[in-house]
């Protein structure tokens, strides 16, 4: 017997949402209903939503108010959006009265690293700065969606265009500062102005060429939040690495400095943008269809680093 494909419509703009629509296209058991706006109303027919958010929308709290809208309106919705970016309470009350489903995977790729190392940054007492560095190989395929060649500037030769560039896709990462910030020092911290620079970092002029091939391009973005916050980017122009995503974290207090390194590994055509915000949502789909209504499901909640009683405190 041949299951009824479920109709799932895209809310979002951009690169993931181009993404997301052709890997729901490319399964038996799911239908693309549409790729519309993240405000817009869903295609008639249309019964599961995949929401992506912007960062402007989650600072702004329009994102929830629009997912409680959805599930109100009869709506199942997936989304990446983080946990915290909700009131639990709400979401069931709007599935309740629409008789439908949440599932919030908190694949939000600007937050992801940020989550992973306010767990860690609980360890470490009495904290006086904060480093996040993010290395990401650029990839012509875009296996990153939110940082194609194009949207990096990684290709552009002109200093205020590499500006420009870098400036365009720094609400993630505006996002991820705030985030971090308010992790560690509170909400008071995060209301510091941000500062943002971009610069090609240029090859040694002693690096000869291996086999004929010049050193990739490389560009670092440096981003400060206040004077104790940094979230520092280098994208390397670089195909088929099988560590495409990198974050080292660290910490310093009054006695210690110390450091977290999280590595992303690639398998084969699957890379970790793909993997986190694709392979996640669209399987989380088929658990929604298959739920009660009302039900909150979150995955990635990651909170359970505990820290040791035989540090000082």
């Amino acid at each position: 017997m041949t299951m009824a494909r479920i109709p799932v419509a895209v809310l979002g703009a951009g690169p993931l949402a181009d993404l997301l629509a052709k890997r729901v296209q490319a399964r038996s058991d799911l239908q693309l209903a549409g790729v519309v706006a993240t405000s817009a109303t869903p295609p008639a027919g249309t019964h599961t939503v995949i929401y992506l958010p912007v960062s402007t929308e989650m600072a702004a709290g329009t994102s929830a108010t629009h997912i409680n809208e959805l599930l109100r309106a009869g709506f199942n919705v997936v989304s990446t959006l983080p946990a915290e970016a909700l009131n639990h309470a709400d979401v069931l009350a709007a599935c309740r009265e629409g008789k439908s489903t949440f599932h919030g995977s908190g694949g939000f790729q600007s937050s992801l690293a940020t989550r992973f190392n306010r767990a860690f940054s609980t360890i470490t007492r009495h904290i006086r700065e904060v480093e996040l560095v993010e290395e990401l190989d650029v990839e012509s395929n875009a296996a990153h969606p939110w940082c194609s060649c194009a949207d990096s500037g990684i290709d552009e030769k002109n200093a205020e265009a590499l500006q420009t560039r870098t400036a365009e896709v720094g609400s993630y990462y505006t996002a991820g500062l705030n985030l971090l910030s308010e992790a560690v020092f509170g909400k008071v911290e995060s209301k510091a102005a941000i500062h943002a620079a971009a610069a090609h970092v240029l090859p040694n002029v002693l690096q000869r060429p291996r086999n004929g091939v010049e050193a990739p391009a490389q560009i670092v973005v440096q981003r400060t939040l206040g004077d104790k916050v940094t979230y520092d980017s280098v994208w390397t122009k670089r195909d088929g690495s099988s560590t495409p995503l990198r974050y080292r974290f660290s910490t310093t207090s009054a006695d210690a400095v110390g450091h977290v390194v999280i590595t992303f590994h690639a398998q084969g055509d699957v890379r970790p943008a793909d993997h986190l915000a694709c392979t996640g949502l669209l399987d989380a789909i088929i658990s929604v269809q298959e739920s009660a209504p009302g039900i909150l499901r979150h995955d990635l909640d990651i909170w359970q680093v505990k820290t040791d009683d035989r540090f000082g405190r």
